[in-house]
């Protein structure tokens, strides 16, 4: 299903006749849900049509009962339109729409499918450049290591341990108390299939509607779906451009409630920021005066030109922290396993939601994992991954600034993976992501949930010549609107 659709000009068909055609195949794959509104003026733009040609489609579905006109509303998609289009007795429209799990918004589920169609330049791609970075290595290496001595690894493919395989968690254990001065036991340790999968355990583990969650402003966190689905009492803390406002902390967060802190603390998504040293250290002194307990997600610690401070939990002597890692995005996708480490009746309570939401581990993902970290396979590949990012970075700074001059701003003396982009005018970057059906990068509308003239990009991915074309192409639509 191609979403960058445009009709055909030449086509002896009328395009309101393709267009009308398009909506319902947006419609059968589930792009327009049931009670979607759809503007004549923004599908004119978007299919580079006439509003009247599209009036004409949207009367055409009208009749055939895909679409519906609702006072006040306008046009909708209309509640058994999936049922029509298949002429189908059930009705799963229904079921969908009434399910529990609440859906991404409809601008980041747009923003997602773009970035696995064929032929799309990305500005936002999440692995590293395979070529320059070779981030497969430690992976080849581990599996090598594997099948020469199959004996000792096919043997644990057979116990489900519902912590996650003991020789993993102790190396995870020392790991984590080697590089980041994190002090824990291996029974305090539960692994993940995957980093959603840790998270997705948590918040069903431990948050509710009496929960009041906190969280920094424009966090990805707040974006997804799942806070939602559980019904928590979600309250942005603002910025005070240096990170989370520990004054807007103290300000908001209630003792009489009961509450959590989320943090991001080293390289939060998506602003890029890192919490300095003294920053972290006034957050330790504040969140244990409040009897916060804190969810600190440190997935992206350990990619860093200038070393983070030591995350809370390092200093964590009250068990109020609850930590989530992972390695980067270094390998395939679905070899990102994740860990938490927590209290032990925490990891309890985790075993029993992992247990009915995602079930076993994939134990060779673990033992694959366990031989990159016991062998030092992935820390000799992360320092490699450091070495480079210097000159990465500042070949990516020159192409921004070949590009972007004057018209965009951004915190050149703190890139890393991840650079938030500011245009200097009111521009809206969600109809630029529209405009540029060739490319895919993220925009800021995703994280403030309103019209914003801010694009997140990351360092790492895209290769610098493409990297060069995709700044051009957004360069030019932006000064095309001044």
């Amino acid at each position: 299903m191609d979403i960058r659709w445009l009709p055909n000009h030449s086509s002896n068909t009328p395009l309101y006749l393709q267009i009308a055609e398009h909506i319902k195949n947006m419609i059968k794959y589930g792009y327009y849900p049931a009670g979607q509104k759809l503007s004549e003026r923004s599908l004119a733009s978007e299919y580079k049509v006439s509003r009247g040609t599209v009036v004409e489609a949207l009367e055409l579905l009208k009749s055939g009962g895909q679409l519906a006109a609702l006072p006040k509303k306008g046009t909708v998609v209309a509640e058994d339109a999936w049922s029509k289009l298949f002429n189908a007795p059930a009705n799963w429209q229904n079921l969908v729409s009434g399910g529990r799990q609440i859906p991404n918004e409809p601008g980041l589920r747009e923003i997602s499918s773009r970035s696995s169609e064929a032929g799309i330049i990305t500005l936002s791609g999440y692995a590293l450049n395979n070529k320059l970075f070779e981030p497969y290595k430690p992976l080849m290496q581990a599996m090598a290591d594997m099948a020469a001595e199959p004996g000792a690894f096919t043997s644990s493919f057979w116990q489900h341990e519902r912590q996650g395989f003991t020789p993993l968690r102790e190396a995870v254990a020392r790991y984590v108390s080697q590089e980041h001065s994190i002090k824990t036991d291996p029974k305090n340790i539960i692994i993940f299939n995957s980093y959603n999968d840790a998270m997705s355990a948590v918040f069903n583990a431990l948050l509710s509607r009496r929960v009041h969650f906190y969280a920094q402003e424009n966090d990805m966190i707040l974006v997804m779906g799942n806070l939602a689905t559980v019904g928590v009492n979600q309250h942005p803390i603002p910025s005070d451009g240096a990170g989370i406002s520990l004054e807007e902390i103290e300000r908001k967060i209630s003792v009489k409630n009961q509450n959590i802190l989320y943090l991001n603390p080293v390289n939060h998504w998506p602003t890029g920021t890192t919490l300095s040293s003294e920053k972290m250290g006034q957050l330790a002194v504040t969140c244990k005066k409040l009897k916060v307990p804190i969810i600190e997600n440190d997935m992206l610690r350990d990619l860093w030109v200038t070393p983070p401070p030591p995350p809370l939990k390092s200093t964590d002597i009250h068990q109020q922290i609850i930590y989530l890692g992972t390695m980067p995005n270094l390998f395939l996708s679905g070899l990102r396993l994740a860990w938490c480490i927590a209290p032990a009746s925490t990891i309890e309570r985790l075993c029993d939601v992992k247990v009915q939401y995602s079930g076993p581990n994939n134990q060779a993902t673990e033992a694959l994992y366990y031989i990159m970290l016991e062998k030092g396979y992935y820390k000799e590949c992360i320092q490699s991954v450091r070495a480079k990012m210097p000159e990465r970075l500042f070949a990516v700074n020159t192409l921004m600034h070949k590009h972007l001059n004057g018209i965009a701003s951004w915190d050149e003396r703190n890139m890393n993976y991840l650079v938030w982009v500011e245009f200097d005018k009111k521009i809206d970057s969600f109809k630029l992501f529209r405009e540029l059906r060739d490319f895919h990068f993220l925009t800021g509308n995703v994280y403030t949930k309103k019209q914003s003239s801010a694009v997140l990009l990351t360092t790492l991915s895209t290769p610098l010549d493409i990297l060069d074309k995709g700044l051009e192409a957004l360069a030019s639509a932006v000064r095309s609107k001044l």
